[in-house]
């Protein structure tokens, strides 16, 4: 690594080199060279990631991970093509009123051999092999479908939002626009009812393409929910150039409510901030009363957690719409979490 770094001339240039060393060793016992050149591989990625000019030696904890990602890879690819994924609906409350004004539409994977597989685990590893632009697209045409379900349903009282999570990964697919345009078009008031998340990470990037995208799509009447709000550190400067209509309070402010003065005053700046833009502004993660009564002092009206509601299948979400719009009930909130 040391004879890399010095430097040679190219013409009338002087340039210098660093690399980046994955080691195995034959202790480690291999028989062929196919698996030598895997775990060499692994090893020199990890070696990337710790910065320029470092070496890795790779461990027998190193090649299970690599082996587990294999397979979790191999997995996720027959998940898909065993159509093994559904969508759970988490209710968006308005407080002024009790009723439910938006569902989250969550992606689920229930894999036959790994049980109820969390997003933390599948999610990140479907954006590194480019697999989550078949996830996004599927879980946009679902939450569409159900979106017309309910609208024929409850008829013209139905007045109900369908936020449905974009990956960074898709707002640089050039396709993206026509994708979520055909989808829109073939159901009758999604392009009216639909949001799309993003997180806040996607806006840090800077990236002109992936803005470009969003001013894309906000042209084509699709409402754009920036989610995890908070968890950036440079965005609030910018916040004002970007065509979003809805913050989400990340669930970590939330929890800190009550704990210390500083979690209050957080929450207040955002709102206060959101509410001088025109903002729309969303509280997730409510989990008790506390919380709830703390974020009404604050004016935040919008509030989704299992306070009132966890996740539900689709005819669990029906069945708490009926309430609404059939008995004329509001959304219980659940008194048994404290």
């Amino acid at each position: 690594m040391q004879q890399l770094q010095q430097p040679f001339q190219l013409e009338r240039h002087n340039l210098s080199v660093s690399g980046s060393v994955g080691i195995v060793l034959s202790s480690l016992g291999y028989e062929n060279a196919a698996d030598i050149l895997r775990d060499v591989d692994v090893a020199m990625y990890q070696a990337k990631r710790l910065g320029r000019s470092s070496y890795v030696l790779l461990t027998n904890e190193m090649r299970a991970r690599a082996l587990d990602r294999i397979e979790l890879e191999g997995d996720l690819q027959q998940g898909i093509a065993q159509q093994e994924f559904d969508l759970d609906y988490q209710p968006i409350i308005h407080l002024t009123t009790g009723k439910i004004v938006g569902f989250e539409a969550l992606l689920r994977w229930h894999s036959p051999k790994r049980g109820l597989v969390s997003p933390s685990q599948f999610v990140p590893l479907a954006e590194e092999t480019g697999l989550i632009d078949i996830l996004d697209r599927w879980a946009l045409q679902m939450a569409c479908r159900q979106l017309d379900t309910w609208q024929q349903q409850f008829g013209e009282q139905f007045q109900v939002d369908m936020n449905v999570n974009l990956s960074a990964a898709r707002l640089h697919r050039s396709n993206l626009l026509e994708q979520v345009e055909c989808i829109c078009d073939q159901i009758a008031g999604a392009r009216s009812a639909l949001k799309l998340e993003i997180t806040e990470s996607c806006l840090l990037e800077n990236n002109s393409s992936a803005l470009a995208m969003l001013e894309s799509l906000n042209r084509a009447g699709i409402r754009l929910c920036i989610d995890d709000f908070g968890t950036g550190y440079s965005s609030l400067s910018r916040l004002h150039s970007f065509p979003v209509h809805t913050l989400k309070i990340d669930r970590a402010f939330v929890a800190r409510l009550d704990h210390s003065r500083s979690g209050n005053k957080l929450v207040e700046a955002i709102v206060a901030m959101s509410r001088a833009l025109g903002l729309e502004i969303v509280a997730e993660g409510i989990e008790t009363i506390d919380q709830l009564r703390t974020l009404q002092n604050l004016g935040c009206e919008l509030v989704q957690g299992f306070l009132f509601s966890p996740p539900l299948s689709a005819t669990e979400a029906t069945e708490l719409l009926a309430q609404q719009y059939v008995l004329g009930l509001p959304t219980p909130v659940n008194l048994n979490r404290n």
